[in-house]
């Protein structure tokens, strides 16, 4: 069976960059007959009686992503926040964005009702007025551009994938806050799972070989993200997966390629069996490289990734292995400890005028304060800021030495918290009680945590504990995080996403952070 080349072009998969050419011709073909015997896939509308619906649109979500970028230059964009406004120029845009937004609901909602009639009657009723552009700043419009709409047309589908004893439902347009900045593509999912309980971490943590220290700083951590089959592909990390959701990332070459190598080094036949047997694979040059079921044709880098977002059988297979394999599971917490383990890294801090390289563990050792760490690492690739925190901190207490800076810790912690405050886990152990000098507003922005209007200080990208190289070369404002862990869909009965109609344009408030369902608990202690 040749790969079909009029099927690529009708739905729209042809390669777009050369393939690695990993897989031979009849590997193609047994693969593409194995995907396609009945039974293997399912595919239906996710509301049946209302099939058109009105969606977030990725392109919009890419607009704002550069809009914000442009608007605040150095000022970090987390998965968790929507950046308040610093000034009345700021306050208005956000509201005209609002407006806009709005008025592009309203629209998309007519027009998915006026297609949804059109179904049910099979005649042609009265098109909805085309979408309109409201009076935007003109310095806004300067800056960023017009935007596209913000709401579009979709017709999401759930898919149910079943094959070699595992069984996978899949729903499309994935229910995201207004205004989420990471947004990629309407027809990515969104996994359930529950993460990982201790008594089953510390077996998996043996089995990895690392130390069992970082048993409940992991755990804690996990929960922001997901369990070990937690398989997400609506957003800008590409395919993310596991306990960390380790992200392919658009290019097909971030942290899951090597999660990848990683298992397959370790464990050959196991991998063959879990992954090259279904058409998914690491080419040599280190790019994610994929069968593509409907066409046959091989497709690498972020053809690859594209084609594992698109067909749910393929991102089944990735999902069926970190359910079925306690060696992929154990893989997932290797490479977690050799690239987001805060423990390994030195940072160079001014004391006494003196610049010193001080390993973390001098300074940072509660769980906590390690959770906190590895937050930081997972979500952002780096422990950016730290350096000038530390630094600060110590100079307002009149520390001068490196034995000094232990009992600094938990004001460190407090300023490194990212997405959850670990501080306040109480089965987690703590830094002592800190009663020096209390640090000014600015010792937040230098760690990414935007506090309001308070001039920031902008960190360079890159260089301070970077996580092994792990997906270097993409943009570290990419962030697989899930902000809408209750809307995940797994099980056949789970709720289907709905769109949620925006807020009416009211003077700006300072945005509430959108967390992960529940607090965080950490078994033990």
């Amino acid at each position: 069976m040749a790969p079909s080349i009029l099927l690529a072009i009708s739905i729209g998969q042809l390669p777009t960059e050369p393939c690695a050419h990993a897989f031979s011709p009849q590997e193609a073909d047994r693969i593409v007959t194995f995907w396609n015997q009945e039974g293997r896939l399912k595919s239906e509308d996710l509301h049946p009686t209302e099939p058109f619906q009105p969606v977030y649109a990725p392109a919009a979500s890419v607009w704002l992503h550069e809009m914000y970028k442009k608007r605040d230059p150095g000022r970090p964009l987390i998965p968790t926040k929507i950046p308040a406004p610093r000034t009345e120029r700021d306050r208005q845009w956000d509201l005209a964005i609002d407006r806009q937004m709005a008025q592009d609901f309203a629209w998309a909602t007519s027009a998915a009702a006026w297609m949804n009639r059109g179904l049910a009657e099979s005649a042609t009723i009265g098109s909805p007025t085309s979408r309109t552009l409201a009076a935007l700043p003109a310095d806004l419009l300067a800056v960023a551009g017009e935007p596209p709409p913000f709401y579009e047309v979709n017709r999401p589908q759930r898919a149910t994938v079943v094959f070699d004893g595992f069984y996978g439902v899949y729903s499309e347009a994935v229910d995201v806050p207004n205004k989420y900045l990471f947004y990629r593509s309407a027809c990515g999912t969104a996994t359930t799972a529950n993460p990982p309980s201790e008594s089953d971490l510390r077996t998996l943590v043996h089995l990895a070989g690392i130390s069992t220290k970082l048993v409940k700083p992991i755990l804690a951590v996990a929960q922001l993200e997901g369990g070990f089959d937690t398989v997400n592909t609506y957003d800008s990390g590409g395919i993310s997966l596991g306990i960390i959701q380790f992200a392919s990332l658009p290019s097909g070459r971030g942290s899951l390629v090597a999660l990848l190598q990683s298992y397959r080094q370790k464990n050959p036949a196991e991998y063959a069996a879990n992954f090259r047997k279904y058409g998914v694979d690491v080419a040599p040059d280190g790019r994610l490289t994929v069968v593509d079921p409907r066409t046959g044709f091989e497709l690498s880098g972020s053809d690859a990734v594209q084609a594992v977002v698109e067909d749910k059988r393929l991102t089944a297979v990735f999902q069926r292995a970190a359910t079925l394999s306690q060696n992929f599971k154990s893989a997932q917490l290797r490479l977690f400890a050799q690239a987001f383990n805060p423990a390994g890294i030195s940072i160079p801090v001014t004391l006494g005028g003196q610049s010193i390289s001080v390993p973390v563990t001098k300074f940072i050792t509660s769980e906590s304060g390690m959770a906190t760490l590895m937050d930081r690492l997972v979500n952002r690739g780096n422990l950016d800021g730290l350096p000038e925190i530390v630094g600060r901190i110590a100079r307002d207490a009149g520390v001068t030495t490196v034995s000094g800076l232990a009992g600094l810790e938990r004001p460190i912690v407090e300023a490194m918290t990212y997405r959850n405050n670990f501080l306040a886990v109480s089965a987690l152990t703590q830094p002592p009680a800190y009663s020096g000098p209390a640090g000014d507003a600015r010792i937040a922005e230098i760690s990414g945590t935007p506090v309001g209007p308070a001039n920031g200080v902008a960190s360079a990208k890159g260089g301070i504990g970077k996580s092994g190289g792990l997906g270097a070369s993409e943009p570290l404002s990419v962030a697989p995080f899930d902000p809408t862990r209750a809307g995940r869909v797994a099980p056949p009965a789970g709720a289907a996403p709905q769109a949620s109609k925006p807020a009416d344009p009211s003077p700006a408030k300072a945005p509430t952070p959108t967390t992960p369902a529940g607090p965080i608990t950490v078994a033990g202690g």
